[in-house]
């Protein structure tokens, strides 16, 4: 099922996303997952690629910021983070 915000929402949920990346927050803190790791949202998409929770949470809440057609200038915290974001890319599905 694909879920569309709206503006207030994308809003929102950006800034919860930059609030999570603002603890500092370890993966390995966040728990299992009730339903397992079965997400394809961009945040959990990034996780599974390699890149640090801080940065996947970064990252979405700028692309939930952007407009359509928008540059998202990304800047992860390590190299392996930046390999992650680009595995990311080039792994998901063309449109």
């Amino acid at each position: 099922m694909i879920m569309t915000m709206n503006r207030k929402e994308r809003r929102k949920y950006a800034a919860d996303l930059r609030a999570l990346a603002a603890t500092g927050m370890e993966f390995s803190e966040v728990g299992q997952c009730a339903e397992g790791w079965t997400c394809d949202c961009t945040a959990c998409g990034l996780v599974r690629a390699g890149v640090c929770l801080r940065c996947a949470a970064l990252l979405t809440a700028q692309i939930l910021e952007s407009k359509a057609g928008d540059t998202v200038n990304a800047s992860p915290c390590s190299e392996a983070c930046r390999e992650g974001v680009e595995r990311y890319i080039s792994e998901r599905p063309k449109k």
